[in-house]
């Protein structure tokens, strides 16, 4: 719990997500997904990598077929400054997911 509440102490500032990644039909895999967050007049915010190494180490969203998994994190903006300011901004999240050949593990 520790852990968690310094990571989540990081979050303060940055916009959050809520994801659900599915592996429709796939063999089971791990995945990395990208994603592109959007403002209120419909402009792209900023573009990103979802960070799901960090919420599932050590190699990220491993899925079976037909499996869902669902993360609520943040974007960490000081990895990531261009999500620096849009805590409040973010209106809607695009995404796409594809299998991770090799994860970092």
């Amino acid at each position: 719990m520790d852990a968690a509440r310094g990571q989540c102490a990081r979050g303060f500032r940055a916009p959050w997500f809520h994801a659900t990644i599915t592996n429709a039909f796939a063999k089971p895999t791990y995945v990395k997904c990208e994603a592109t967050a959007w403002g209120r007049e419909s402009e792209a915010l900023f573009h990103a990598a979802l960070p799901t190494i960090v919420v599932a180490p050590p190699a990220g969203v491993f899925l079976d077929r037909h499996r869902s998994r669902q993360l609520d994190w943040f974007f960490d903006t000081d990895n990531l400054p261009q999500a620096l300011g849009h805590q409040h901004d973010v209106v809607s999240y695009t995404a796409w997911c594809e299998p991770w050949r090799n994860p970092p593990i």
